[in-house]
């Protein structure tokens, strides 16, 4: 059976610690960062808490490298997507690394390309909104009305 991605993420810090680094985990998700501590909570060099990619509370040029997995595809706005941006460059030593991940607007139409979706007329739909603003439109159930993701 594969890893979850948060077995991924969690060894990768790992190997992170392994190596003498220090680890920083932001996320605005209680559960997640729960999980987090339960996984790396002991380790020294780690630490994670319930935060804001759009407003962080680390100084400037606190990092060398700073991943940037979730804001830009999880904020809707493109406001919101660049203040994340901003925060992240901002609290990234001169000379470090940024990195991010982004979803294509291709996503869901090679998705249902794939899983014999495109045929479907509610897929269709999602893949032709999709197209025209990157946004998904979909929502997970006992959450805010506005959009999970956007491409």
């Amino acid at each position: 059976m594969g890893q979850t991605l948060v077995e991924k993420i969690a060894q990768s810090f790992a190997i992170g610690l392994d190596d003498g680094h220090e680890v920083h985990l932001i996320d605005p998700v209680p559960g997640h960062v729960e999980q987090a501590n339960t996984r790396l909570g002991g380790r020294v060099g780690f630490a994670a808490g319930v935060g804001d990619a759009r407003s962080l509370s680390h100084d400037d040029a606190s990092f060398d490298v700073v991943l940037l997995f979730g804001p830009l595809y999880h904020l809707t706005e493109r406001a919101d997507r660049l203040r994340a941006w901003r925060e992240a460059l901002r609290v990234t030593r001169p000379g470090g690394l940024v990195f991010a991940v982004g979803i294509s607007r291709f996503a869901s139409l090679l998705g249902g390309l794939s899983g014999g979706l495109l045929f479907d007329p509610a897929f269709l739909t999602l893949v032709q909104r999709t197209h025209v603003d990157g946004n998904t439109g979909t929502r997970r159930e006992g959450t805010s009305s506005r959009p999970r993701s956007v491409t």
